[in-house]
Parts: structure tokens; C-alpha cells; sequence
């Protein structure tokens, strides 16, 4: 006899893997790529520096990208509930040329290295020329990036930034 019972069926949707794009291939994120890799992000790495960013540096799983970095930005597919962005460059002006290009566009997360300083007077040029609109979302910029933890070297640092990133990515932050 064939059994003409009901059967019901639990279907989870799996959630898409989150995008990290790092702006800059220096320390930090030589660092940050590989943590990132095996905490679930797909890692892209951007520098505008000639021969960088290295793949000698990186896990081969990180794409690497070379070029100005508005350029870049502009036409990375952005979305916001998957795109993680960390700018971690070489020099305040590379960042806040990168801020500057990110603040218009969708994302989840965007994290700004910097002192307390330095980090307030690039928010403060780069709010100069936004609307309320980009203001607002400029106010959701983590910067100084990462978790007060104490730590000074790369590692420690890239640390602190995983550890940020992770708690917003579970609703802790």
C-alpha cells in the first residue's frame, strides 16, 4: 500500500557569504585578509600603490584589485546587507579619498583606521560637502575601526577590526 500521508518540509534560506573589501595592501590588512577568510568573508584587497597589493602577501582566496581607488570603489558591486568595507591606506588623504567614494554607496559595515584627530578632521571634510542624507550616513562610519582592545601591531589590530566586525555581523554592535 503507498502511503498518501502529508509531508512538510522546513526550508532555511542560506544566508549570502559577506563581501570584504579592504582599501589598502599594507600590515593591517595582510593581517585582517587571511582572519577574515576563515571567519566567512570573501576577501578583496585594493590598493592604488604600483605593485600593490602583493599576492605574496595574501591567502590566494583574496582577489586582489590595482588602481585609484575612487575608480575602484565605483565599480565594486556594493550591496547592503553583504558588502564589508575596511580602509585601512597608507596616508589620511588616500582614506578620505576612499571614505569619500564609499559614503554614496550601499554597504553594510565601513570601518576607517585613524587617530581620534585624524579621524575627525576627515569626517568633518568629507561631511562638508554632503547633504543631510550623506551626512547621516556618514554618521555610521566606524572610525576609529575596531574594538578598544589595547593592541598596537598589525595583528593586534586587525584583531580589534575582526572582533568589531563580527559583532555587528551577530547583532552586537
Amino acid at each position: 500500500k503507498a502511503c498518501m500521508g502529508k509531508t512538510e518540509f522546513l526550508v532555511q534560506p542560506f544566508p549570502p557569504q559577506p563581501q570584504l573589501h579592504i582599501a589598502g595592501g599594507g600590515h593591517v590588512a595582510q593581517c585582517l585578509a587571511p582572519m577574515a577568510v576563515q571567519a566567512g568573508w570573501r576577501v578583496t584587497v585594493l590598493d592604488d600603490r604600483p605593485g600593490w597589493p602583493r599576492p605574496e602577501d595574501f591567502p590566494r582566496e583574496v582577489q586582489l584589485l590595482h588602481g585609484p581607488f575612487a575608480e575602484q570603489i565605483a565599480a565594486l558591486p556594493l550591496h547592503e546587507p553583504t558588502s564589508w568595507i575596511v580602509i585601512v591606506t597608507y596616508g589620511h588623504h588616500q582614506d578620505e579619498a576612499v571614505l569619500r567614494a564609499c559614503v554614496g554607496r550601499p554597504w553594510r559595515y565601513c570601518g576607517m583606521i585613524g587617530s581620534e584627530a585624524k579621524v575627525a578632521t576627515v569626517l568633518r571634510s568629507v561631511a562638508a560637502e554632503l547633504d543631510d542624507a550623506g551626512r547621516q550616513r556618514l554618521e555610521q562610519v566606524h572610525a576609529p575601526i575596531g574594538l578598544t582592545l589595547g593592541g598596537r601591531s598589525p595583528a593586534e589590530i586587525a584583531v580589534s577590526i575582526l572582533a568589531e566586525m563580527l559583532a555587528v555581523r551577530h547583532g552586537r554592535g
